[in-house]
Parts: structure tokens; sequence; C-alpha cells
């Protein structure tokens, strides 16, 4: 199953993103977005993308943008692709420079989302990209416990099959997709959301040990739910029966509240401690 398969007539498009059928075509028109796919008999077609999408214009218009500077971001997110959970990021945070990070501070900051999702997160969904099965290993128990209070905790590496306990996943990813050069960890949940993203920066003349990171973090609840979608439509095409629980889960809109607002303090607090704390994640990793 697609999760961005377009099925969805214009009619079922506004009721499900709270925009006129007049206003949607309107805006196509003049705009170009959202741009539909066509039937062989003319009639339009979207999907799930597209009303997520046209969610992000209405909150970006309640938030004080424009129409224009709305639709031309959203209309950026939806073109991004789907086989990286950094390009989608990116694309989602034109403005928001990328950094270089130690594998120490990659680790650093993955270990504190973990950790504040603990602490944090309720009914989530965790998505690690661990580029290969043998850095998963050492992540392996850590991510079994998150599992315990997830919906569904979902592991991308070189895995030579699908396996399953429970809610976690090991699902394999190709090594010709870019997640397979990418570090991620994503937590989705009402309470907290987070997502580290980076993409290996690899040197002839640089052990893959000292590589660095071109790295991006949020907590944007919205981000967060653009890089679930990519992670989760990665997991879907190799494992075919995770899109129904997902498909639903995503059909519900970010949360910001207060709880996701104190949970960002919290989180930047223990990324502090962990950075400054190399020395015991290198022993302990």
């Amino acid at each position: 199953m697609n999760l961005y398969k377009p099925s969805l007539s214009i009619g079922e498009l506004a009721r499900r993103s709270g925009i006129a059928v007049s206003t949607l075509r309107a805006w196509e028109q003049r705009h170009g977005f959202p741009v539909p796919q066509r039937l062989a008999s003319g009639h339009r077609r979207y999907s799930e993308r597209d009303v997520e999408a046209l969610r992000e214009v209405v909150r970006q218009r309640r938030a004080g943008s424009t129409l224009e500077t709305a639709l031309a971001r959203s209309k950026s997110n939806a073109a991004a692709p789907r086989s990286s959970i950094s390009a989608t990021v990116r694309y989602a945070l034109p403005d928001i420079p990328a950094r270089i990070l130690s594998r120490s501070a990659m680790l650093a900051i993955s270990r504190a989302i973990e950790d504040e999702a603990v602490n944090s997160a309720d009914r989530a969904i965790f998505v690690g990209a661990f580029q290969t099965a043998r850095s998963f290993r050492t992540a392996q128990q850590r991510w079994r416990d998150l599992s315990r209070t997830a919906d569904i905790a979902i592991a991308l590496a070189s895995f030579p099959r699908v396996r399953q306990s429970g809610v976690f996943w090991e699902v394999p990813v190709s090594s010709s997709l870019p997640i397979s050069r990418e570090w991620a960890v994503i937590c989705e949940s009402p309470r907290f959301s987070a997502c580290l993203v980076g993409v290996e920066q690899l040197g002839s003349d640089v052990p893959s040990s000292r590589a660095g990171f071109e790295a991006v973090w949020t907590v944007e609840p919205d981000v967060v739910r653009e890089a679930l979608r990519s992670a989760t439509s990665i997991a879907c095409a190799a494992v075919p029966e995770l899109a129904g629980p997902i498909e639903s889960r995503l059909r519900q809109p970010p949360v910001v509240d207060q709880h996701v607002i104190r949970s960002m303090t919290s989180l930047t607090n223990r990324i502090f401690g962990y950075v400054d704390a190399p020395r015991r994640l290198r022993t302990s990793a």
C-alpha cells in the first residue's frame, strides 16, 4: 500500500483539509498548487500528502504568513523526495543551515532524544536510521526498551531480512537509497516530537569511525511529521503491512501544546548534558 497514492477526489480533499473546492481550484489555476493527478476521465485525484500540505497552508496562514508564502513553502515540502529523511527536513527548513557534527555529537543528541522520549512520549512512533545492521546492534537494547511504550518502532538499516517483535520492526533498506548513508532518530507523540538526521560525510582518506555528519535537528512538530512521513514511506515500501496503522496515525494532525513546549526545554538540557560527557558516551556505545 502506498501512503501517497493519489486516490482522493477534490471533494474529499476539500473535506479533509477544510478548504472549499472552489478555493482549491482557484489556487491550482493561479498558484499551481495543489497539483492533481488526472484520471483518464479527466477527474482530479490527490494523496494524503496533499491533505497534509494543505493543512500546513492553513496553519501558516493562521500564524500570519501571506497566502503566497504559505503556498510556496507547502509546495516545496510536497516536492521533497521520500527516499531521504535528510532531504525532507532540508526542504522543510530551508532557512536553517546544516552543521557538520562528529559521531560523538550525533550520539549525544540521539541519546538525549531517546531519553526524553522515555520520559515524555506517549503512544509514540519511533523510527531510527542506522546505516548498518552492526551499528544498530549497539543500540538494539535501548530501542527494544523504547518500543515497550510505543505504538510502532522501526529500525532501518542494512538488515538481511525483515524481523518483527511485537510493535518493533527491523526493516532492510537498499544501499542504493540515500537513506543508506543517513543517521536519523525520529520520535513523534502527542506530548513530544523530535528529529535528528545527518548525512555521513566520508572522504577517501577519512576512516568511518571519524566521519562527520551534515546534520539538522528539530523539535517543530510539523517538520517532525514530514520526516516521519518520509521514513515510514521507506519502511512501508519494504513492509506493506505497516501502511495501515501508520496511515491511520498520519491522518491525525501534529499536536502543539504546553507539554510539547516544555519537553523542548527538557530535551535541550539533556543534549547539553550528553555533549559535556563525550568520554562516557564513547565507552558505553
